[in-house]
């Protein structure tokens, strides 16, 4: 059996921490023995599969976790990497990316998640353009979850000739089951029932989508809940109290957003930014229209429109878009039968094809 080594900064409540617990669910345990180091825990832990030896190096936030991520890598590795390896994956840019470049006698994969163009987090980590360059020329493989990922990596940095792009896994059986379970979560509206599902922080856009929602409630009927949390949720009720907004609801991170998510009509994703998103493609799983903002991945799940409707990132085209779909509810079932033809093709396969590659 291959040893796989996955590091990971959380399983807090993001995409990526998501869709590395779904991946390790769906890998064949026959064919490979799996350890997982997380710097920090998170609602994701508890999802993860028996056979993958978690180890997670502190409960939560605070000092601890500060201070892992100051230590130099070399020194993390000699505290907390004891084994052998055949391959090393970070699965996040920063503190992951660092650790596994130090790797010796190993296969190296890095992840990137998301449009570096468009949100700085390599431009953070690194000093200059060329030490980040010359850190991820280190790896086997640098893994771009979707085309403007890489686009973006190759307009701020430079080309790779180690790059490639691998889209994030789709647990599309589980993600049925779960849509099935029931829950007594009901809409308040007999008009367009919306929905949208990820953290409460800026880059996610829901400041913008609520004051739309504040201009448009007074001409039509709907209702739009927002399922998560973060760093932005006090402000984003304030923003409701303050705006008298009668037609959005903030539930809060649930367990099972699918259960929620198929009772809508509509998936709204207002993002800044994002690299693949995984909730976008979940939808397609479930059969719900999405509008989104035109941010990395969505051409590639949406095939450039085909199965949902992209509009420019401005605040006043997502508005225009929703304005759109309130004056012709018809696009609703459209958009629903062209979702029957969705076809998912094979991402497990681009990864075992990325592990089992004869190592250098």
């Amino acid at each position: 059996m291959k040893k796989l080594l996955f590091i990971i900064n959380s399983l807090g409540g993001g995409g990526a921490e998501k869709v590395l617990v779904d991946l390790l669910k769906m890998l064949d345990k026959t064919k490979y023995e799996i350890d997982l180091i997380s710097t920090v825990g998170g609602v994701h832990e508890k999802e993860l599969p028996k056979e993958v030896n978690y180890i997670k190096l502190t409960k939560k936030g605070g000092f601890w976790c500060k201070l892992l991520q100051k230590i130099p890598s070399g020194l993390f590795r000699w505290l907390f990497v004891k084994k052998k390896y055949d391959v090393e994956i970070a699965y996040l840019e920063g503190l992951p990316t660092k650790i596994v470049a130090k790797g010796k006698n190993t296969k190296k994969i890095a992840f990137i998640h998301c449009d570096v163009s468009v949100k700085p987090v390599l431009q953070r980590k690194y000093k200059t353009k060329e030490a980040c360059i010359k850190e991820y020329k280190k790896f086997d493989s640098v893994c771009f979850v979707s085309k403007m990922a890489k686009e973006g990596f190759e307009k701020t940095f430079a080309k790779l000739e180690n790059a490639k792009i691998v889209h994030n896994v789709v647990n599309t059986e589980e993600t049925k089951t779960k849509a099935s379970e029931k829950n007594d979560f009901e809409y308040q509206t007999t008009g367009l029932k919306i929905i949208s599902v990820g953290r409460l922080s800026s880059e996610k856009g829901y400041e913008r989508l609520i004051k739309i929602c504040a201009e448009l409630e007074k001409k039509y009927d709907f209702e739009l809940c927002i399922l998560g949390d973060g760093c932005e949720r006090e402000k984003l009720e304030a923003l409701i109290g303050e705006l008298n907004i009668k037609s959005v609801r903030l539930l809060g991170f649930q367990k099972n957003p699918y259960s929620f998510m198929k009772k809508a009509d509509l998936y709204v994703c207002p993002s800044f930014y994002e690299g693949y998103s995984t909730t976008v493609t979940e939808c397609m799983i479930l059969g719900i229209p999405v509008l989104t903002t035109d941010c990395a991945g969505m051409d590639e799940i949406l095939h450039n429109g085909k199965y949902g409707i992209i509009v420019a990132n401005e605040e006043n085209e997502l508005k225009k878009g929703l304005e759109f779909i309130l004056n012709n509810p018809s696009m609703i079932l459209s958009i629903k039968e062209k979702i029957k033809t969705y076809s998912f093709g094979k991402s497990l396969d681009e990864y075992y094809c990325l592990f089992d590659a004869d190592n250098k």
